[in-house]
């Protein structure tokens, strides 16, 4: 089997973390070849959609229920390529920009979200324990959806990005100062030292609102993360944990439509006005903007 990202925390997170990021993303690292056909999706998916980039599919195991309306709600949904397209995704790639360039996928905050964790605690449903998550016990059922850039992930693995997680980063974080450019997704949960690389690089794309909003601790033994800071913790009063100046989860990570998105200067790089998720693998423009910027 293929590695698909470069992983080092732990032997024990390094499987979890290798488990999730297959769970979405499958086995294939650089631009899909056009050998890929439709029938290699699983007998148990269905095509959401054909009027995109990609295909778009659901798996019967991420059925969530109905909506009020009746419409059919999964907890994350899939791409895959087109053939005709492959044209359109070399013309997108990476390779495209005199840019060395990297993707930071958000495996902590993908866990922070697994239940029980961080979420049950601020529901009220669970004390303080929920507060730190076991990449153990997690990984069986943790899966990147909306939440965690699901489909911001998998187009820049289409489109053949390199991508490392934000585990490689928090054990070393030297490793950004060989990519011209750093691409963050929902990064919303990272450590003190994963914050100081990411502000510190000359140039990042915050492509989505609410990244670097709460500060975590790593336990590499116990492969564990735990919330330190922000997100109404340990105080109702804190939001970011890190007092970010350039915080901008309001409104922008509420804004879905991205029907007027546009990126705007900050003194490290450049943040989008809104949360892409639902427009990443839609949108030839925005991702034309991403790889020029």
């Amino acid at each position: 089997m293929k590695k698909i990202i470069k992983i080092s925390i732990s032997v024990v997170l390094i499987i979890a973390a290798a488990y999730v990021i297959q769970n979405i993303v499958g086995e294939k690292t650089s631009l899909v070849p056009e050998s890929i056909q439709e029938n290699d999706r699983k007998d148990n998916t269905s095509t959401v959609s054909e009027n995109s980039l990609f295909f778009v599919y659901t798996e019967e195991d991420d059925f969530i229920g109905k909506s009020e309306s009746g419409v059919d709600n999964f907890v994350r949904y899939l791409l895959h390529p087109k053939k005709e397209n492959m044209e359109l995704y070399n013309s997108l790639s990476s390779k495209n920009t005199k840019q060395s360039t990297v993707v930071i996928i958000p495996l902590f905050t993908m866990l922070a979200y697994t239940n029980p964790g961080f979420y049950d605690y601020y529901a009220g449903i669970c004390d303080e324990s929920c507060l730190t998550v076991n990449a153990i016990s997690a990984h069986q059922n943790a899966k990147f959806d909306y939440r965690s850039s699901a489909m911001a992930n998998q187009v820049f693995q289409i489109l053949g990005y390199e991508r490392i997680s934000d585990a490689d980063v928090n054990q070393d974080p030297s490793i950004l100062s060989k990519y011209d450019r750093v691409i963050l997704l929902h990064n919303e949960y990272v450590t003190k030292k994963m914050f100081d690389a990411i502000t510190n690089h000359p140039k990042v794309i915050y492509l989505y609102p609410n990244a670097l909003y709460a500060e975590i601790s790593v336990d590499e033994k116990n492969s564990t993360i735990t919330l330190i800071r922000g997100h109404g913790y340990p105080e109702e009063t804190i939001a970011n944990g890190f007092d970010w100046e350039f915080e901008n989860t309001d409104p922008y990570e509420f804004d879905k439509k991205c029907e007027n998105w546009e990126f705007y200067e900050i003194d490290n790089g450049f943040m989008l006005n809104c949360y892409p998720e639902e427009i990443i693998f839609n949108d030839v423009k925005l991702l034309e903007t991403i790889r020029d910027l």
